[in-house]
């Protein structure tokens, strides 16, 4: 209560009356007593309203605890840091799975579209990735009409060597497959090149 107020309860008890007392000094810096008036109703009105809400939900209000000792704080946040690296760590798991997927994703769509492009030469896949021994294959288009010189000059050059199939037409063009021994494969690829001949790449992919 207010000092003079105090002073008057002491003074009515008597002179013998035994009465613990201390001086508190509130310091409510450069409020007025009007703004702690209108802040003490405030925080009133907030904490009824508060607690109309827990009652409102059910929630059973529960004194607050302690202040922590010292050594818990310091446990809790060690907890806190273990679970945290722990969490980066599985996080980082996650992150490498989710790309090494994405990767495959991609590889996949690749030979998909490299499939696909296989198919419109109008040789079959096992036609394409012959894998026998000690031979190459060289798949490409040629324009139409360079077809006959083409075959003259590869007959010429590798004799019985080379054995040439033609696919599909496409836009004045021909695909041609190109089966000749591996050592022959560079000679081969150079002679088609002057006959504007566009190789396509055969993927290292097996066969479906």
């Amino acid at each position: 209560m207010p000092k003079a107020l105090a002073q008057r309860a002491m003074a009515s008890l008597g002179p013998l009356a035994k009465v613990d007392a201390q001086e508190l000094v509130l310091d409510t810096g450069r409020m007025t007593t009007e703004d702690v008036v209108r802040y003490i109703k405030e925080y009133a009105k907030l904490r009824d309203g508060v607690s109309q809400t827990l009652r409102q939900l059910g929630i059973e209000r529960k004194p607050e605890s302690a202040i922590p000792e010292t050594s818990d704080v310091k446990t809790t946040g060690s907890e806190a840091e273990t679970q945290a690296a722990e969490a980066r760590s599985e996080y980082q798991k996650i992150l490498s799975s989710v790309e090494a997927a994405d990767r495959q994703v991609q590889e996949i769509e690749k030979q998909v579209s490299t499939l696909e492009q296989l198919k419109g030469t109008g040789f079959s896949f096992d036609e394409i990735m012959s894998g026998a021994t000690g031979f190459r294959r060289i798949l490409g288009r040629l324009p139409f009409k360079k077809l006959d010189a083409a075959q003259k000059a590869l007959r010429a050059l590798l004799k019985e060597r080379a054995v040439m199939m033609t696919g599909a037409k496409k836009n004045g063009s021909v695909y041609i497959l190109v089966a000749m021994p591996t050592e022959d494969a560079s000679q081969a690829l150079q002679t088609l090149l002057l006959y504007d001949f566009i190789p396509t790449d055969i993927p290292n992919i097996e066969a479906p």
